[in-house]
């Protein structure tokens, strides 16, 4: 059973239910870092996108040739479902959809994140064939895009060596990002394929927490999720190591929606 004040931000928002229901086996890992990107990017769909998405971006693959421009509008969907485009069907018989853990769009551009338990991560995701490959995250994407830049990244779950998995998603992601540009004949609007990870984007909501230019209720609302993110990020890692088998289900009461503090 999930904890009422594990996803903290945004509490009742709609796309609370489509979140899927981990196995028993899995629910003390999968539920912390399910809120982890929930708390997250509801946290930053309410601070100034320009700010934001050129230091999520920068993290996941440096500072790309056209960047992600100055957008002033940002929409954030998690657990969402792309279609496939009509090549990847006619190419490889994809049928359905691809799920999307976190969809960023805005007018300029659209940021796709897988958020892998460590399973995931290794299959699906860094496999050549099978369905829910971030080959088929990146088409899926620069088809939902348009004409819009793209994005893909895939977030290191806490549980995984940072360092050898790092490695393994960069060399993935490089292949993935040749392959989408050979099928396109060249010309595609995926931009990139890159990584980060949990500890990088707590790094970011302080900086958002310390720039001057936000407003001071944007900086207060990523002050009080980083604050959160910590606690979680360093609970995970301790469970990574063996050093606390408690649950990882906090009891903080930080936000609600809106980012007021209780």
């Amino acid at each position: 059973m999930v904890q009422p004040d594990t996803f903290v931000v945004h509490p009742y928002h709609p796309d609370l239910l489509r979140r899927p229901e981990p196995p028993m086996a899995t629910m003390l890992r999968d539920i912390p870092r399910q809120a982890l990107a929930w708390n997250l990017f509801r946290t930053l769909e309410q601070v100034a996108p320009p700010v934001w998405l050129r230091l999520l971006v920068a993290s996941l693959m440096g500072f790309p040739e056209g960047g992600v421009g100055a957008p002033q509008t940002v929409r954030v969907s998690c657990w969402a479902a792309l279609p496939h485009p009509p090549t990847a069907s006619l190419r490889r018989g994809r049928r359905g959809t691809v799920d999307v853990d976190v969809l960023i769009e805005t007018e300029v551009c659209v940021v796709a994140l897988a958020t892998p338990s460590l399973e995931e991560l290794a299959s699906p995701l860094l496999m050549d064939t099978p369905a829910g490959s971030l080959l088929d995250l990146a088409e899926a994407t620069g088809w939902h895009a348009g004409r819009r830049r793209a994005y893909v990244g895939v977030v290191i779950p806490p549980e995984a060596d940072p360092v050898r998995w790092r490695s393994r998603v960069l060399r993935r992601a490089s292949l993935v990002s040749r392959l989408v540009r050979a099928n396109a004949g060249g010309d595609t609007n995926v931009a990139g394929v890159g990584v980060t990870s949990w500890p990088a984007q707590l790094e970011m909501l302080r900086t958002l927490a310390e720039t001057e230019a936000l407003p001071a209720g944007e900086r207060r609302l990523a002050a009080d999720t980083a604050a959160w993110m910590d606690r979680m990020v360093v609970r995970l890692a301790r469970r990574r190591w063996g050093q606390d088998t408690r649950p990882s289900l906090s009891r903080d009461r930080l936000l609600v929606a809106g980012g007021q503090a209780r």
